[in-house]
């Protein structure tokens, strides 16, 4: 329940598009918590969700702050969903 709380804060914080919070966002771990518990979560639908839509708000937002680049390919998101897809019980 709290985590969920958390990733609606999150996404509210990012909806806000304010270039200071994106900044500290970016600096701080969460956009690593995310990548984490994509699988910690991952037969957890309702955290699954959320953590959806913090992934597209990040895409999606205009801030100057490269949030995508680093959730996805510094951190590595891409990678982990391939090897899902690869992976034979797919």
């Amino acid at each position: 329940m709290i985590k969920a709380k958390l990733y609606d804060l999150l996404q509210a914080l990012i909806q806000v598009n304010e270039p200071q919070i994106c900044q500290k966002i970016y600096e701080s771990k969460i956009l690593n918590f995310i990548v984490i518990d994509y699988s910690k979560y991952e037969n957890n639908t309702n955290i699954l969700n959320l953590l959806n839509g913090v992934v597209k708000l990040i895409c999606l937002s205009k801030c100057q702050i490269p949030m995508d680049q680093k959730i996805l390919f510094d951190l590595k998101l891409i990678d982990s969903f391939g090897q899902k897809l690869n992976h034979k019980d797919y």
